[in-house]
């Protein structure tokens, strides 16, 4: 995280100010206020110019839709809801209204928020909390609107699969996780996205957009209680209802090296990620984590751009991050563009590098460098009255404190040498290695990557006219088949009186049916080397099987 650059220079003894002398760490903590609706306000006030920017967070991305993962309903949503047509105002009304305030004015979704926001001059602070709420409560969602918006959508997710940055992230991301949500692009597939109605955008909106899940954060030129009760008034035109609880699924624990490669017409150099799976934002070792990433690759004189870069020519650039989210899906990323034919010895060197860090200590020099880096891209990434109402959100959404980062400098402080080479030997493991690279069609892989190709294919959704819906995916690199059937019900849907069934139905699903007995079954997938289980979570009950994929016909 604070992963935030500046090209900006700083004198040796401003960033000494900066370490040396924690201002933030004396200031008052940051209120909050959870409105009767459950709506969460932060406010908080900042006279150095007379600007605001008010800000609205909604818990819902694309990790989090439920029925309609993979569709990228909440970015569908997000679309309609910015600037539409709502009961008060028509989408021309609000184009006009925003310009008046200064045009600043946008929204994006992630995997686990959508944001909505308002930059504008101190004065206009009310007519800014205003629109936002009426954004929140009243968007009409309009047939035209949906359909236009869908069109942008497409070419969005067009435009994104010839962005060999963005792709790689993605297939990189799908290496990593292969049952974690966030494995899911934020804007959806093609062809899930578009099997969503606008009954379903409406249907989504009326579920999601409930103050108990929302946060709203406003900072500027103003006086703070005038600004609350402005919000609690603006925003109490909607009650407190019940949110989908979304369980998330853990991730598997990696037992192998995965390699995947893809090539691309149309792209010039090569793309190559290196990934190691960590932890999450409330882990210790998210410190020394981001510690030794900037060791690695922030400036000119980290260890791999001067080494891969400078001194042997290996790659175009290279940098590192360390990502640590509060959901769990936590991950270390080395990132390099090259040429195709520098492939196996870039990837070679990078590892390398690693290794040496798990033998060797940092320098104490190296360690003063990063935290000084480290401490200053955070200063820096707060400089607007913006980038201070995001911290303070995101802040609130990863750890319900929106003080967080005043806690993360002063422990960025206390990451020592020895802590750096721990976490490196913790998460650096030859088994845990992720390599994916995505190279230009026609150009030779290096051996590092041939033989060893993992196409990814897309999801295919069926609907059978019983209701059942199936997914299918095919992967040509095993012989297997997996079979994995749920049913809604689980824990959630149980009662006092009832509480177990869902684990008893699990359970009794293998036990014999009208036509075979256990005893039957049980030979049956025995016979094949196969497995047949169930089980029961919070929000299905399920039933799985693997065979070889000779053995589907038998096992269906």
């Amino acid at each position: 995280m604070w992963t935030l650059s500046r090209s900006a220079a700083l004198s040796a003894a401003f960033l000494f100010l900066c370490v040396a002398q924690p201002v933030a760490a004396e200031e008052p903590a940051t209120p909050v206020t959870v409105l009767s609706n459950g709506l969460t306000v932060i406010v908080r006030e900042n006279h150095a110019a007379p600007v605001c920017s008010v800000r609205v967070f909604v818990r819902t991305g694309s990790m989090l839709e439920g029925k309609y993962l993979g569709a990228g309903i909440s970015h569908v949503c997000e679309h309609l809801v910015s600037g539409g047509t709502t009961k008060y105002r028509t989408e021309k009304q609000y184009e006009q209204l925003t310009d008046q305030l200064g045009g600043n004015t946008n929204a994006a979704t992630s995997v686990y928020w959508t944001r909505y926001f308002i930059d504008t001059t101190a004065g206009n602070v009310f007519t800014a909390i205003d629109i936002l709420s009426e954004y929140m409560f009243g968007a009409a969602i309009t047939w035209l609107e949906y359909q236009r918006e869908m069109g942008v959508i497409n070419r969005e997710i067009e435009r994104s699969l010839d962005n060999p940055d963005r792709l790689i992230h993605e297939l990189a991301t799908q290496n990593l996780f292969k049952v974690h949500p966030s494995r899911h692009p934020v804007i959806g597939y093609t062809n899930i996205v578009n099997t969503i109605k606008r009954q379903d955008v409406v249907d989504f909106y009326k579920e999601r957009y409930v103050p108990n899940n929302m946060i709203v954060v406003a900072v500027g030129d103003f006086d703070a209680e005038k600004v609350k009760a402005h919000i609690e008034k603006a925003f109490s035109k909607a009650d407190q209802r019940p949110v989908p609880v979304i369980t998330l699924p853990e991730e598997p624990e990696q037992v192998a090296p995965r390699r995947v490669i893809r090539e691309k017409e149309g792209i010039r150099g090569t793309r190559l990620r290196i990934d190691f799976r960590t932890v999450r934002l409330t882990h210790p070792d998210l410190y020394p984590l981001d510690v030794m990433s900037y060791i690695l690759s922030k400036g000119p004189s980290s260890r791999l751009v001067r080494e891969l870069r400078d001194e042997k020519q290996l790659v175009h650039s290279v940098q590192t991050w360390s990502v640590t989210p509060s959901y769990g899906a936590g991950y270390f990323a080395v990132y390099a563009h090259l040429d195709a034919k520098q492939l196996d010895a870039a990837k070679d060197a990078i590892l390398e590098e690693l290794n040496r860090l798990k033998t060797e200590l940092v320098s104490e020099e190296e360690l003063k460098r990063a935290k000084v880096q480290k401490i200053s891209d955070h200063v820096f990434g707060q400089q607007t009255v913006g980038d201070q109402a995001d911290e303070l959100a995101f802040n609130y959404l990863a750890t319900f404190d929106p003080d967080f980062g005043r806690h993360y400098t002063d422990n960025i402080q206390k990451v020592t040498c020895e802590e750096i080479r721990e976490v490196a030997r913790k998460y650096f493991k030859p088994e845990k290695l992720c390599v994916t690279a995505l190279l230009p069609k026609g150009e030779p892989a290096g051996t590092a990557v041939k033989g060893s190709v993992v196409e990814a294919t897309p999801v295919k959704k069926l609907k059978f006219p019983n209701g059942v819906t199936l997914l299918l995916r095919r992967n040509t690199a095993t012989a297997v088949v997996s079979i994995q059937a749920f049913f809604a019900g689980g824990l959630r849907a149980e009662t006092r009186e009832t509480n177990g069934v869902s684990s008893l139905t699990a359970l009794l699903m293998r036990r014999g049916t009208t036509s075979r007995s256990a005893q039957d079954i049980a030979k049956a997938f025995d016979g094949m080397g196969g497995s047949l289980g169930s089980g029961s979570g919070n929000n299905s009950f399920y039933l799985t099987a693997n065979v070889l994929k000779k053995d589907l016909a038998p096992a269906l």
